[in-house]
């Protein structure tokens, strides 16, 4: 199963940084949400899931609380393609550009950590806009003060379900036209591969969708 994360982070009186609030949104309808107040519940979720992989929009971000976790946790980094149970890795380039993430669970199992934004170079309230799509991006206080064990109010949690929720219902127009590839280039090239104009497809998605309005 493939998924969509996204979390919520806020600074600790200490000046570090700890997530607050996180969801995870299957890439398939209905949507199904999972949502958590912590990275450590999320991983726990993860870990008995083990899901084929999870995008997360602007890995670089989000990969940099899922690397901090996972060393706290006793995961180890390696360099090698293959992995270990207790191992991880990312791919990540001189210049600090984030692609692709995995880590070994303790059965042996792998899951990829992907980055959607390098599927759709958008942000996540243009994606909405773009695709047409039946959610748009909330609202909340950025700014509020969230000590350690404070609880999310309904609109936090809404707000964070519409992030997920949004990314996968683009993923998921994507997957079914085949989509399938790491990065937008990817497809593209998979596309001409197939003799089929990756604009054309593009443009007449929109078409298709401003049609129904």
């Amino acid at each position: 199963m493939l998924y969509v994360g996204d979390f919520e982070t806020t600074k600790n009186p200490d000046g570090s940084m700890r997530v607050w609030l996180s969801d995870i949104c299957a890439i398939a309808e209905p949507y199904e949400h999972y949502t958590f107040t912590s990275i450590e519940d999320t991983f726990e979720w993860l870990a008995e899931v083990k899901p084929e992989a999870v995008y997360f929009h602007n890995l670089k971000f989000d990969g940099s609380y899922i690397m901090s976790y996972l060393n706290d946790a006793g995961y180890k980094f390696t360099d090698n393609r293959k992995l270990m149970p207790g191992q991880y890795n990312f791919l990540v380039t001189d210049r600090n550009i984030w692609f692709l993430g995995a880590i070994c669970w303790e059965d042996g199992t792998v899951t990829q950590i992907r980055d959607s934004l390098k599927k759709i170079p958008l942000p996540v309230r243009k994606i909405a806009e773009f695709y047409f799509l039946p959610c748009s991006k909330g609202e909340i206080d950025y700014n509020k003060d969230r000590p350690i064990g404070y609880e999310p109010d309904k609109k936090e949690i809404d707000y964070v379900k519409r992030d997920t929720e949004i990314v996968a219902r683009a993923l998921n127009t994507h997957f079914d036209r085949g989509m399938t590839g790491l990065t937008m280039p990817a497809d593209a090239m998979n596309e001409y591969k197939r003799g089929v104009s990756f604009e054309r497809m593009f443009r007449n998605q929109i078409l298709s969708h401003a049609s129904r309005r």
